[in-house]
């Protein structure tokens, strides 16, 4: 997704991950646990997400953070890695989200997908849509600061 802001300021947004319920249609509050300073690799967070009737908790930690280019973390809970990476333009940023499902989702939470969420590809499919409306989420608001 291109972007007509500056990495610094896409960067401020996607690097606070308590922002992400203002563009994920999933994630409905991140609490950082145990945090010192600013975050980096091994910061825990919780996650609050809702989708129709369904409502569980994450658990996560931060895998890797590259000031203007990268940060990722990984959601304990479900195996998978999100990710967002950022490249320069001549007009601003491209902005990359990711998700990687991992070698395999826990049996807790696979049952819980296949019960209330409809199932893991049924899912999964919906994460991937929720990609898109979370870049144009986050290009409206780096666009507006």
């Amino acid at each position: 997704m291109d972007i007509a802001a500056s990495p610094a300021t896409v960067w401020g947004i996607v690097s606070d991950l308590r922002r992400t319920p203002e563009w994920s249609p999933e994630c409905r509050r991140v609490v950082v646990l145990r945090r010192a300073g600013s975050i980096q690799p091994g910061t825990q967070l919780l996650g609050i997400n809702r989708l129709r009737f369904a409502v569980w908790p994450t658990r996560s930690v931060v895998t890797e953070v590259s000031p203007e280019q990268r940060i990722a973390w990984n959601v304990r809970t479900s195996g998978a890695t999100w990710s967002y990476e950022l490249e320069p333009t001549p007009t601003g940023t491209r902005l990359v989200e990711r998700r990687d499902g991992g070698t395999g989702m826990p049996t807790v939470a696979a049952t819980f997908t296949r019960f209330l969420l409809g199932g893991v590809s049924g899912h999964s499919a919906e994460l991937e849509d929720h990609i898109e409306v979370s870049l144009l989420r986050i290009k409206s608001l780096a666009e507006k600061e």
